[in-house]
């Protein structure tokens, strides 16, 4: 790769604004010279994989999104997810590493260490954290009468609705939508079940 290229191949720069921080903080933080940052910033210098690491790690990010992805078009869901109390997204975050440990069949921890996750008993909730690990861009909208209703559109023809309580349906969308979502859906109903008993 051309260690001399005038132009950068990636987001750092605005990723790094977008999470408020100097370029002498995010240097700092990832323990490189700031001049180092700012030549990887500018496209003047090649970014090794052990620093992009470090700098999504700091940015709140994966590494790949600092190559492909303007933070400006980070989902709605994201932001979302992001917007919730901070003990709302521990809860989820829990409630995901469990099913995924049981999925996954990894070996579980002992019962000294394990914390049991407080029970999480919001149908939204739960699909809001399956899905931010998924490839589905979801825009998520409440509902503006008050009510418990959840709006999560997939494309402008897809919109499923989610209430508090548990019950969803399809407000529209093609079949081929409604299989590959399924499955997200099924899950998190499985995972909602078993954290109420």
């Amino acid at each position: 790769m051309d260690q001399n290229r005038s132009s950068p191949n990636h987001y750092i720069r605005e990723w790094r604004r977008y999470r408020g921080l100097t370029q002498a903080q995010l240097a700092d933080a990832i323990a490189v010279h700031r001049g180092h940052l700012n030549k990887i910033e500018c496209g003047r210098r090649y970014h090794a994989r052990p620093v992009l690491e470090a700098i999504a790690a700091k940015l709140e990010c994966e590494p790949n999104d600092l190559i492909r992805r303007h933070p400006s078009h980070t989902s709605e869901l994201e932001t979302l997810f992001r917007s919730l109390p901070a003990e709302e997204q521990v809860r989820a975050m829990d409630l995901l590493k469990t099913d995924f440990a049981r999925s996954r069949s990894l070996p579980r921890m002992t019962d000294v260490e394990a914390k049991p996750a407080p029970p999480l008993t919001s149908l939204p909730i739960i699909l809001i954290a399956l899905l931010r690990f998924s490839r589905f861009g979801v825009q998520l909208h409440r509902a503006r009468d008050g009510s418990s209703l959840w709006f999560f559109r997939f494309s402008p023809v897809t919109v499923l609705e989610v209430s508090d309580d548990g019950a969803w349906s399809w407000r529209k969308g093609p079949l081929r939508w409604r299989r590959q979502i399924a499955p997200f859906i099924a899950r998190a109903e499985a995972m909602l079940n078993a954290n109420l008993n």
